[in-house]
C-alpha cells in the first residue's frame, strides 16, 4: 500500500508523467474491484520508483526534504549527471555556505541516490571529525529503516524485519 504521506507529485512529475500514474493508479483500483480482492499498486511504485532513479530533484523531494529554493533546484539538476558510475571520475567541492543543506543534499542524498542507481556501490563518508561522518552515516541508515516513503518505493534496497520485529541496519563504521 502506498504510504499515507501525500506527496503534491505535480512538482515532481510532467503533465504526460503525472496522467501515466493516474492511470496505473486507477488501473489497480479498477482490477482489485472486479476481482473483489485488496489492490496491487506495484505497478504505479515501479513507476514512481524509475522517476525517483532518473532525477535527482525528485528523490530529494520523496525523502522529505522539501523546502529548497531556485538555488537548491539548481544544484540539485547539476548532481543530476552524476547519477552512474563513471569510469573517468569527477572530483567535486562544494562551498555552500552554512545552513543551505550540504549535509542532508549532497552527502546523505546524493549518496543514497547514487547507491540506489549502483547498488553494488560503495560509499566512503570522510568528514574533518568522526561525528560528522557518523552523524551523515546515521542519517543514510534512519531513511533505509524508517522513511515511510523511501521503504515503499525502494522497498528492495531496505533491510527486513527480523524474526522480533525489528528493522536491523548493518554498517561498516
Amino acid at each position: 500500500m502506498p504510504p499515507q504521506k501525500t506527496f503534491d507529485f505535480t512538482k515532481i512529475l510532467t503533465k504526460d508523467q503525472l496522467d501515466a500514474y493516474s492511470l496505473l493508479y486507477s488501473r489497480a483500483q479498477e482490477r482489485a474491484k472486479q476481482a473483489n480482492e485488496s489492490p496491487n499498486y506495484e505497478a504505479p511504485r515501479l513507476f514512481m520508483q524509475a522517476r525517483f532513479m532518473e532525477s535527482f530533484p525528485a528523490f530529494v523531494f520523496m525523502l522529505g526534504y522539501q523546502d529548497t529554493g531556485a538555488f537548491h533546484e539548481k544544484e540539485m539538476n547539476a548532481l543530476n549527471e552524476f547519477r552512474l558510475i563513471d569510469p573517468s571520475p569527477k572530483r567535486l567541492l562544494y562551498l555552500w555556505s552554512r545552513g543551505f543543506f550540504k549535509t542532508s543534499i549532497i552527502n546523505v542524498a546524493h549518496n543514497m541516490w547514487y547507491l540506489v542507481n549502483n547498488p553494488n556501490a560503495r560509499i566512503l563518508i570522510v568528514s574533518f571529525t568522526l561525528e560528522v561522518a557518523k552523524k551523515c552515516v546515521g542519517e543514510m541508515r534512519d531513511h533505509f529503516v524508517s522513511n515511510k516513503a523511501f521503504r515503499y518505493f525502494f522497498r528492495e534496497y531496505c533491510p527486513k524485519v527480523n524474526t522480533v520485529g525489528k528493522v536491523e541496519f548493518g554498517s561498516n563504521e
